[in-house]
């Protein structure tokens, strides 16, 4: 198959599309913690900037989304957008439950060069995996959190996952 075909746009849009999985954060099994899990969850000093970014995330695809004519195309990004709000929601929903302190920051308008911010986020994802990957990693691996919080992390890092191929696939 030729990189950059329009075989290749079917391909990874298509397996994009049937690798989704569908949830509500808001129904997920979030465990109840104990006090010495709850104070750890806590202190972990970056959940805001998790949550601003989320946001910020879902803001710049469902923006670029408007851009794109491309039917098939638009509708795998659009898909990609919907997770990224979801993952938002899902940070939201944590903070709430456990009462974190982490406030919602006011985003920035995303809607000025638009396909460079695209660019840029798709490429920051795939820096942050490093690092977040290998925290992750390494907090399941000391028990940091009890096992049902990981499964829910690993969610999230399945579909970061999936965002990095598509972006390394639309940028071919």
């Amino acid at each position: 198959m030729k990189i950059g075909s329009l075989e290749h746009r079917d391909a990874f849009c298509s397996h994009f599309m049937q690798t989704y999985t569908e949830f509500d954060p808001d129904t997920l099994p979030w465990p109840e913690l104990d006090e010495a899990a709850l104070t750890r969850l806590k202190s972990v000093p970056f959940w805001e900037e998790v949550f601003y970014t989320e946001r910020r995330a879902g803001a710049i695809v469902a923006e670029f989304v408007k851009t794109i004519k491309d039917p098939v195309m638009k509708e795998a990004v659009a898909l990609q957008g919907f997770e990224e709000a979801r993952h938002a929601k899902l940070i939201r929903v944590m903070i709430e439950k456990y009462g974190i302190d982490a406030a919602e920051r006011p985003l920035e308008d995303v809607s000025d060069n638009v396909e460079t911010r695209f660019k840029d986020f798709g490429f920051g994802e795939c820096m942050d995996s490093f690092l977040g990957f290998g925290v992750f990693k390494i907090a399941m691996q000391s028990q940091f959190l009890p096992k049902e919080m990981f499964t829910i992390f690993e969610t999230l890092m399945y579909e970061e996952t999936r965002h990095i191929v598509f972006f390394v696939n639309w940028m071919a």
